[in-house]
């Protein structure tokens, strides 16, 4: 078997890099512009779900806090 050089490794995997960077600005404005909304949408209603239940479970940490004082 023929040996590959390290040196010869190292410039196609460098190649390859230079080569994936050359295509990066537009793509990724493509794809902020075709789902920078949806994944906004999704944050947000993770967001606002995360609060709501956060409220619920404080509201109900408070009553049971209030009716343990009260000896009920």
């Amino acid at each position: 078997m023929a040996s590959v050089s390290p040196l010869l490794l190292r410039r196609r995997t460098t190649s390859a890099i230079v080569a994936a960077a050359g295509r990066g600005p537009r793509s990724c404005r493509a794809f902020y512009r075709d789902f920078g909304a949806p994944v906004a949408k999704v944050f947000l209603g993770a967001l606002v779900t995360y609060q709501v239940l956060y409220w619920g479970w404080l509201k109900l940490e408070s009553l049971e806090t209030k009716e343990e004082k009260t000896g009920a």
